[in-house]
């Protein structure tokens, strides 16, 4: 709950004074959010079928309010392949169509959530040892105040999505080969 106030307070401020609103959020959220936002640049959907070609990549979290929030600061005024970028909680599977992107909290669950994204072509950031190998795509691991990552690649292909190889040289091998079929 105190999350959740302190997320409506930051998205509220961060539309007026964003750079206070900065002072809200932990270094941790703001990092982890810089991180979502630049994995993402490095992502090809495939083209949207029922939507204009300029319509925003939106980031869905699912779990976090406080991080929708550092993520809503993150991207305020950015652009992806040249089209806008929204933030929106997910509350449950439902939701998922407008997304291109789900962060699944802790809380969130991984397996049936993963699965249910995958198969909307959403790409799966997470958290946490078991999360590539419940069919998450992108495992975020904190490590020594930065965040390493790693890639299930089956799980992106078999979405639909391609990773850059730029993003993929940034993975550590062991990271992106034993996790291509988990």
């Amino acid at each position: 709950m105190r999350f959740l106030l302190l997320a409506i307070v930051a998205v509220t401020l961060a539309a007026r004074h964003p750079a206070a609103a900065q002072l809200l959020l932990s270094p941790d959220l703001r990092m982890r959010a810089a991180y979502i936002y630049n994995l993402a640049k490095f992502v090809e959907w495939p083209p949207p079928s029922d939507a204009p070609s300029d319509a925003p990549i939106v980031f869905g979290v699912m779990g976090r309010g406080a991080l929708a929030a550092a993520l809503e600061m993150t991207v305020y005024g950015k652009t992806i392949q040249g089209r806008p970028v929204r933030v929106r909680l997910v509350g449950s599977v439902l939701e998922l169509k407008p997304c291109h992107l789900l962060f699944i909290g802790l809380a969130g669950g991984t397996g049936d959530v993963a699965r249910a994204a995958a198969q909307a072509g959403v790409l799966t950031v997470g958290e946490g040892e078991d999360f590539v190998r419940s069919g998450g795509m992108v495992n975020l691991i904190p490590y020594r105040e930065r965040v390493r990552f790693q890639i299930n690649l089956s799980a992106v292909e078999s979405a639909g999505l391609r990773i850059s190889s730029k993003l993929l040289r940034l993975a550590p091998p062991q990271a992106r080969s034993a996790l291509a079929n988990p």
